[in-house]
């Protein structure tokens, strides 16, 4: 069993555990900036495309539940290691990529491997941080750093159900209030 974590060691452990869940989540949103590069460069097809996307979310929720498994075998600390030599390892061999198969195989590494971060990460929590503020200060920037990336205006949750707005906070602010897209007229000052 973990033993408490102590003060002095708390910020150092909520940094490295915050870092570590924004890099997982943060990984998706820095993609679809490149997309089109990436389309260009190696000559991906529109639906050969998608793959570099799905290929990281499908092995990302798929390994999930065996990243949290192996993390209570092996223990919490050595998994995050592995995941993190994995993670940036396959991050290498995906910027190094020649080809379509390279990037999508490297994608689907990168998934395994976050699969491996994110369970650590929450257990550490668990099992380091007592009950009570710490403990929910720890657990809000846990959620924070895979969340906040998806919150900012006009973001990857930008659509028709508007998921953003509960997902990001202002759901219960007054119509008046709430975020808008810029061209909304409703948006504009009244004359």
């Amino acid at each position: 069993m973990s033993r408490p974590v102590r003060p002095a060691h708390a910020g150092a452990l909520l940094a490295t555990i915050f870092s570590v869940q924004f890099l997982v989540a943060l990984d998706v949103a820095l993609l679809n900036i490149a997309l089109p590069d990436i389309q260009s460069d190696l000559d991906f097809t529109a639906n050969g495309l998608q793959w570099v996307v799905s290929a990281y979310l499908l092995t990302f929720a798929g390994f999930m539940l065996l990243g949290g498994r192996l993390g209570d075998l092996w223990g919490r600390r050595g998994v995050l290691t592995v995941g993190l030599i994995g993670f940036f390892a396959f991050s290498l061999a995906g910027a190094l990529a020649t080809n379509a198969a390279v990037l999508v195989a490297a994608r689907a590494g990168q998934g395994i491997a976050g699969a491996l971060l994110a369970p650590a990460t929450l257990a550490l929590i668990a099992a380091h941080f007592t009950e009570g503020p710490l403990r929910a200060r720890a657990l809000g920037l846990w959620g924070g750093g895979g969340s906040r990336w998806r919150c900012r205006r006009g973001g990857p949750q930008r659509g028709p159900l508007r998921v953003r707005r509960v997902a990001c906070g202002d759901a219960g602010q007054p119509a008046h209030r709430r975020s808008r897209p810029r061209d909304d007229p409703a948006r504009r000052p009244a004359p």
